[in-house]
């Protein structure tokens, strides 16, 4: 199973922060494949793929196509260990300016990478959860 992992805690000030910038209860995401989520975080300094624990309070959970899985894996497979970008995030999706770096990511940047959705620095974790919950998409 695949599914987007939207974080919806109050966390700490850069949590709310984009949350308030976003103005959705969203402030960070994952994508999520047999018990293993892959995104970017600036806790973990960037791209990376471990085990997390999604307590329903703290998270809402999406299903994702099965198909999905592959595109997600690649994308890690040639992205893995890139640093978190700090810079594109405050300043690309806080002003939403074009900046952006292949060399780092930010969650959602990566998820909508992973997903192939184009120009996927313009995705905050809000806009991802609105983009897959289309009803067009199909499941």
């Amino acid at each position: 199973m695949v599914t987007l992992a939207l974080y919806k805690a109050k966390g700490d000030v850069f949590n709310r922060l984009i949350s308030w910038r976003t103005a959705s209860p969203y402030s960070h995401c994952e994508i999520v494949i047999d018990g293993t989520a892959f995104s970017a975080s600036l806790r973990d300094k960037g791209v990376r793929g471990k085990a997390i624990v999604f307590d329903a309070d703290k998270w809402d959970l999406l299903p994702l196509p099965a198909q999905c899985e592959a595109s997600v894996r690649k994308a890690y497979i040639t992205t893995a260990g890139h640093r978190y970008d700090l810079l594109g995030c405050v300043l690309g999706r806080g002003l939403d300016a074009p900046i952006e770096d292949k060399t780092k990511w930010f969650c959602s940047e990566w998820c909508a990478f992973a997903l192939g959705f184009p120009e996927p620095w313009r995705y905050s974790p809000a806009m991802l959860a609105s983009a897959v919950s289309a009803p067009w998409l199909s499941r």
